[in-house]
């Protein structure tokens, strides 16, 4: 049972991050490869996502937990910020408020894949009070023994 256990759990984190590589090595993924090569590296030290604090723990070295969910959209967000402070190209901020405008800027100087990931998480996906009132749904039964891939796939993109 232990070793049936390690297995899961070995199974989750490699579809975790398999998510994100197969991602980053598709044509979806435009990025240069020096850009993708800084996502992954930055990915394997992401812990779980602290939703109250709006960060990324650092993920420890026998973690058991997956690796955190790929929002394509927040990561296209980061990784073409970064791009365009590379390329020196202006970055549009029209749409965010003045204070919100420096903290990314701030942010952005700093490089540092957890803490803009986590912020573009915020922007892009905020969570709106209406949505977590929300209760309506349907109950899916997953029965003892079998596969658990279409449960792990049915969570990806809801930060749980």
């Amino acid at each position: 049972m232990k070793r049936q256990n390690t297995e899961a759990i070995i199974a989750d984190q490699r579809a975790s991050l398999d998510t994100w590589v197969d991602y980053l090595s598709s044509s979806d993924a435009p990025y240069p490869d020096a850009l993708k090569y800084w996502i992954l590296r930055n990915v394997f030290s992401l812990g779980s996502y602290d939703k109250g604090k709006s960060v990324f723990q650092q993920r420890s070295k026998g973690t058991t937990k997956p690796f955190p969910d790929l929002n394509r959209e927040a990561l296209a967000y980061v990784v073409d910020a970064v791009d365009k402070k590379y390329r020196r190209q202006p970055i549009d901020l029209s749409s965010l408020a003045m204070e919100e405008q420096d903290r990314f800027k701030i942010l952005l100087q700093g490089e540092n894949f957890a803490k803009l990931y986590a912020w573009a998480i915020e922007k892009v996906i905020p969570a709106k009070n209406e949505s977590l009132a929300t209760i309506q749904g349907s109950w899916v039964k997953y029965n003892q023994g079998t596969d658990h891939m279409p449960l792990v796939t049915s969570l990806q993109g809801h930060g749980t």
